[in-house]
């Protein structure tokens, strides 16, 4: 409780800290989220693979963070600090179908429309477990539009409409073309794997959705064994579960299977995918790798078309800021978990962050970012100001080459997995892992250990107490 009280009092940075003479004064602006992209998974972060060649020819004519950081590990709150740049115990998404985002936070989005901006969003509008429109994420939007096969190409037309009409927009665009399950579809060979396909790991939606024999009583087999699962449900929900539990018929179990929230139908359909790994098996391990890689190596040819959509547009060219960025990462055994949600390591929290900016030319900032500082940098760019408290840092000034630019001096990342909350912070090349739980703690040097395999908290007290003093204080000045 003292971690929770202490952290629940850290103090708000306002926008007065640092406000430098808009670079973009009024500019439309795209902000971009590619769900679950590894930073470690491009090649412009150093991966011996060439996953995303579009993106990073992008990011070598632009600027590319280096040293990015979301919030968290999942998509609920990682997707809400930024949209508001408040830590994800702040304002307190954090639970699935839980309640809204309390009305005194005001969203990027409300701060753009209240300026005048046309506000377009083009995701899935039916997600209500990870980015659900009627608990916060959709206000201050007044276009809203899901993906199509080229990912965002249906809202194009609105962008050159609001154009047009001299209103400049502000448009978020999300995709789970990366997350789980990694649908390659199925190939004669694949990009980045030589091992023959699975049979028992879907390559496709159909396969991924497929309700089978097997995959009722791996339901039942679930519930069974851990009654807690899915505590998320209401007294409908869970009634419609015990049904299910008592149900043989086949066309019987899909009927009621069906009337699940499509939030619960997937947890089930990704937790049977992932049913079929063997964690101890290497080489199965290295498959689902490569099919993840190719999945980003096919999102990033369809970047390609947004991209040659502004460059083909001179009135957007010259005034669009583009954000690119993710709201975690993905883990394949490098800390004994696969998927992302259970830690805060850098497979988890180290995202992509690439920015263009009309008149900055290329630069790669190395400087410790974060999630938070989205809100606070867009509105710097383009000479607005937040209607309520943040806690991010406006990069404006650094992006713009000031000597003056204010840098953070750590960045944090959280999670409540289960029962157990996590807390992460990184100063330079330092990150300390805190379970309050317990008061267990790790330690990293990411010079020596980059990969974080070799805990040194026993041996570096004075940093752990530092760290730890940090963190529980944010005090970033």
């Amino acid at each position: 409780m003292l971690v929770l009280i202490n952290l629940v009092n850290i103090s708000v940075i306002g926008y007065f800290t640092y406000k430098p003479k808009p670079i973009c004064d009024r500019c439309n602006v795209i902000l971009i989220s590619l769900d679950t992209l590894s930073a470690l998974h491009l090649p412009c972060y150093g991966y011996d693979r060439n996953t995303a060649p579009n993106l990073c020819a992008f990011a070598k004519r632009n600027i590319l963070f280096k040293n990015s950081y979301s919030a968290s590990n999942w998509t609920l709150p990682s997707h809400f600090s930024i949209f508001t740049s408040l830590y994800p115990h702040v304002h307190d998404m954090t639970a699935a179908l839980g309640p809204p985002l309390n009305e005194k936070y005001i969203t990027l989005a409300q701060v753009f429309r209240q300026n005048g901006y046309q506000t377009i969003m083009n995701m899935v509008p039916d997600d209500e477990l990870n980015l659900p429109l009627d608990r916060g994420i959709g206000r201050g939007f007044n276009i809203i539009q899901s993906p199509d096969d080229n990912l965002w190409t249906n809202s194009y037309s609105k962008l050159i409409q609001s154009v047009e009409q001299k209103r400049p927009f502000f448009a978020f665009f999300h995709t789970y073309f990366v997350h789980s399950p990694y649908t390659t579809g199925h190939e004669i060979k694949h990009k980045f794997t030589n091992q023959p396909e699975d049979p028992n790991i879907a390559l496709t939606q159909e396969e991924f959705q497929a309700t089978s024999s097997k995959f009722f009583q791996f339901v039942k087999d679930s519930v069974s064994s851990d009654s807690n699962a899915y505590l998320h449900l209401d007294t409908h929900g869970s009634e419609i579960i015990q049904e299910i539990m008592q149900t043989k018929n086949i066309n019987d179990l899909r009927n009621l299977f069906y009337t699940l929230p499509s939030a619960v139908q997937w947890a089930f359909y990704n937790n049977y995918y992932f049913h079929w790994v063997n964690l101890q098996n290497t080489r199965q391990i290295d498959y689902l790798r490569g099919l993840y890689d190719e999945q980003i190596y096919n999102l990033d040819k369809k970047l390609q078309g947004l991209f040659d959509f502004i460059n083909s547009n001179p009135k957007l060219k010259n005034n669009t800021i583009v954000i690119i960025t993710a709201d975690h990462g993905e883990e394949f055994m490098e800390h004994d978990t696969i998927t992302h949600g259970g830690d805060l390591y850098k497979t988890n929290t180290l995202v992509p962050l690439i920015m263009r900016v009309p008149g900055i030319g290329p630069k790669v900032i190395s400087d410790l970012v974060q999630g938070i500082d989205i809100y606070p940098t867009v509105l710097g760019l383009t000479g607005l100001s937040p209607i309520s408290p943040i806690q991010g840092l406006d990069l404006s000034g650094l992006i713009g080459g000031k000597k003056s630019a204010k840098t953070n001096k750590f960045v944090i990342s959280e999670t409540t997995p289960g029962y157990q909350s996590i807390y992460a912070i990184q100063m330079a090349n330092w990150r300390l892992y805190y379970f309050p739980t317990d008061g267990h703690k790790e330690l990293y040097n990411l010079n020596l250990d980059p990969g974080e395999q070799n805990n040194i908290a026993t041996t570096n007290a004075s940093m752990v107490n530092a760290l730890t003093k940090m963190l529980l204080t944010n005090e970033q000045n």
